[in-house]
């Protein structure tokens, strides 16, 4: 009897660990199971959020493309007011068309600091609010102006209507706006391009930050350096238009230091041809 009662322990045992065995290879299974779904689940949320990503930054080229488009319709629209002077008649620059206003507002916020500066100094002076929905309407007219002469070279605001026959408003855009540009479109924008009259004859040249500008007939108009929007030191010819008529254009002429002209000599010129 103790012979079958030792057969049947050993058998309870041997039982109890071939079950043990099935219940630690069924919990191995289900767990190795669990990760296999969990990094299944992983995997599919790194490439949702990829996908997400991917979009938003398409979205957000899109947008800045756009807003590329409509700061150099704008300009554009700015240069010809501001050369005719009729900066009074500008009341609108007219509602940017946006597909996606939220990837407009964070394409202007991963900008350079500099270049989100003068871009949010833009659209400050229109009736745009933070994700630009309005209808471009100017609400302020002056910083509008201002805004506008710190997108240009730092001669233009002294002889911008010399260049009634000139070369095209791109010509006249600083380093800042241009930076603006190539980081909003993606493409590469040379300093100071194609500056000539329609004649040929080049309407601007540089060296350093000393610009020497040109009429279309040549006349050299200025060898100096410029700053806030008015002469700072070298040679220069500007239009005297509180001394100059209908028939006269009354022109001063003389080396300027430090913003002051030190030796005036004044030209005049007839306007009307001589029968």
């Amino acid at each position: 009897m103790w012979i079958i009662a030792i057969i049947a322990v050993i058998l309870l045992v041997v039982l109890f660990y071939v079950l043990k065995k099935k219940q630690t290879e069924k919990r191995l299974e289900e767990e190795r199971l669990r990760r296999i779904a969990e990094e299944e689940e992983r995997q599919r949320q790194i490439k949702l959020e990829e996908e997400a990503r991917r979009a938003a930054r398409k979205a957000e080229i899109e947008a800045g493309k756009e807003i590329y488009h409509y700061l150099n319709q704008s300009i554009k629209t700015m240069f010809y007011h501001y050369r005719t002077q009729k900066w009074s008649e500008l009341t609108s620059l007219g509602a940017m068309e946006l597909k996606d206003h939220e990837a407009a507002r964070r394409c202007v916020d991963k900008l350079s600091q500099n270049s989100r500066s003068l871009v949010e100094e833009f659209f400050a002076c229109l009736d745009m609010d933070q994700t630009y929905h309005g209808e471009g309407q100017i609400k302020d007219s002056q910083a509008l102006k201002a805004v506008f002469e710190e997108m240009m070279l730092p001669f233009f605001p002294v002889y911008s209507q010399e260049f009634t026959s000139g070369p095209r408003y791109i010509s006249f855009l600083n380093q800042r706006i241009l930076k603006v540009f190539t980081q909003l479109s993606g493409k590469k924008f040379r300093l100071g391009y194609k500056n000539r009259y329609q004649n040929g004859q080049i309407a601007f040249e540089w060296t350093e930050d000393v610009y020497r500008v040109y009429r279309a007939d040549g006349t050299r108009l200025c060898e100096a350096s410029f700053a806030d929007g008015r002469v700072k030191d070298g040679y220069a010819i500007l239009r005297d238009q509180a001394a100059s008529s209908q028939d006269w254009e009354v022109s001063s002429r003389g080396q300027w230091s430090d913003g002051l002209l030190q030796k005036e000599d004044q030209t005049y010129l007839y306007k009307k041809p001589v029968r």
